[in-house]
């Protein structure tokens, strides 16, 4: 995939964001890979684009009749975040905001799992909620993703721009992260945000409120755990510059600028973010500390 970051004037944000989730531990990560590349088309320069690995059945080795792989793609009045559940699936590839991308919708549907999923997150009582979800869905990787979200600030991610995946019957189901552009006090179509909201969405909320096996717990041991690591100041910024000088030591934003007629100051992107992390860390430790 060719990505044009174009609603982020840093033009890394999303590969940034994948970066520092591939880094983490843990079995059931899945992300992509991303690399700087200038664009041309019949001789004549684009920009700075990404370039960029799919989300996919070969990337995910997805080769069993039962596996299936979904991703949200619209709000649909709260579906994809897990807040209204609509029975009688349809027979096509979409339903409730979701897309099968596995299996191919020519070959079969199947959106039984996901029925399941979704009717014990919405409908079912805290019992039974408490009996099954773990035999649903992989919790290491649920309390990973609400962290990275948490920490990303990517609003857009928490029904939107995700996909779910479940390799077989024996599997449980986990997600994948997408789309991260508006992202690290950006929100989704280019205006800078504050630092200081909790990004949820339905199956966290009830995993919180029920605390099913010490889910809290859990979640303040893991956020403990990569402040120490991964999710400290020094590492996160580490990340950023990396990629921040990737960029300035070329002239790729100049060319973006004359090109599209843009006005970009990249050294003031840099300093926005850096500032924004900082911000951002210090919420979170309150709100993960006394969670």
């Amino acid at each position: 995939i060719l990505d044009a970051m174009w609603i982020d004037k840093g033009r890394l944000r999303n590969k940034t964001s994948f970066e520092l989730w591939n880094s983490l531990d843990g079995d059931n990560h899945y992300g992509i890979n991303g690399e700087f590349v200038e664009l041309y088309i019949n001789n004549e320069h684009q920009g700075l684009y990404c370039l960029s690995e799919n989300i996919n059945s070969e990337l995910l080795d997805l080769n069993s009749l039962n596996a299936v792989l979904y991703k949200a793609t619209e709000w649909e009045q709260g579906a994809t975040r897990f807040e209204i559940h609509n029975g009688n699936p349809n027979i096509n590839y979409y339903w409730d905001g979701w897309e099968q991308k596995y299996p191919d919708p020519g070959i079969a549907i199947n959106w039984e799992p996901l029925d399941e999923l979704r009717s014990l997150v919405v409908n079912g009582n805290d019992e039974d909620f408490r009996l099954q979800i773990e035999s649903l869905i992989d919790l290491n990787n649920v309390i990973d993703y609400y962290v990275f979200l948490n920490i990303v600030s990517a609003m857009d991610n928490t029904g939107k721009n995700t996909f779910l995946v479940k390799k077989n019957l024996q599997n449980k189901f986990y997600i994948v992260p997408w789309d991260i552009d508006g992202s690290w006090g950006l929100f989704w179509d280019g205006t800078y945000t504050d630092n200081t909201s909790i990004l949820s969405n339905g199956l966290f909320n009830r995993l919180i409120e029920t605390d099913i096996n010490d889910f809290k717990g859990k979640v303040r041991k893991r956020w403990a755990s990569l402040r120490e690591g991964y999710f400290s100041n020094i590492e996160l910024k580490k990340l950023f510059v990396k990629n921040f000088n990737t960029i300035k030591n070329s002239n790729i934003i100049d060319i973006e600028n004359r090109k599209w007629d843009l006005n970009i100051d990249i050294n003031s992107e840099e300093e926005f973010l850096i500032n924004w992390i900082d911000k951002r860390v210090l919420f979170l430790d309150d709100y993960f500390d006394n969670l």
